[in-house]
């Protein structure tokens, strides 16, 4: 067993019901990851960071590197999936993705770097700093980012593909997690499911829209090969 990282942020009591176990992936040893115990990288939903740079050290109560995400008031964490041996991705519930970096540094150490993917700077870009930028006030707990699954390892890039309450989003990673990510797609998933509800061949109209939307709820997505 090994001590959880805790967060500064303090959750609403009313939403510790949507606040689960920390989320852990293991990290590949930088010298040989076929033959080297691996490390342990944990994130809370409140978005505090711990690293060790073995499990054996977690389990021993070792020293660790820890850092903090930049997380609106209320958001949470969803998931952390590993893009590369040292960068991770993390959906919240704002509907935002975090990239968190392994940097080593002089001392054998390692510092945790966690930043907000980059969107596009033009008029899309504006609107998502506009609505989930930070300092935007508080973020709704039970929203965001439902579903994450990464394309196959191999490559300088990989795919991301993020199923959000309204919409399908891919985005391209390069896997060192230092920038220059961007998206590539972005469809309206919830337009869809209302026109075909209804059955109707033209753009929903918003009184269909006003009738259906509070009945529907997309809950989880799978990538098919």
């Amino acid at each position: 067993m090994f001590e959880v990282p805790k967060s500064d942020h303090q959750l609403d009591p009313k939403l510790s019901a949507l606040s689960p176990l920390s989320f852990a992936a293991l990290v590949p040893s930088p010298r040989s990851p076929s033959t080297h115990e691996p490390g342990l990288l944990l994130v809370s939903p409140t978005g505090a960071l711990r690293h060790w740079t073995a499990i054996s050290q977690a389990l021993s109560g070792a020293r660790w590197s820890s850092s903090q995400a930049p997380l609106l008031e209320s958001e949470l964490v969803r998931a952390l999936h590993p893009l590369s041996g040292t960068s991770y991705l993390a959906p919240t519930s704002a509907g935002r993705l975090l990239v968190v970096s392994l940097e080593p540094t002089g001392t054998k150490g390692v510092e945790i770097i966690a930043r907000v993917a980059e969107r596009p700077t033009g008029w899309g870009g504006a609107v998502w700093s506009a609505v989930f930028g930070a300092g935007k006030g508080a973020a709704d707990p039970r929203g965001g980012v439902i579903a994450l699954a990464l394309s196959a390892a191999g490559g300088a890039e990989r795919l991301a593909y993020v199923l959000t309450e309204k919409e399908v989003q891919v985005w391209r990673f390069p896997v060192q997690g230092n920038g220059g990510e961007r998206v590539v797609v972005e469809h309206d998933l919830f337009g869809a499911l209302l026109q075909g509800i209804t059955g109707s061949e033209t753009k929903t109209s918003n009184e269909d829209w006003a009738i259906n939307a509070p009945r529907m709820e997309v809950v989880d997505a799978v990538v098919a090969p």
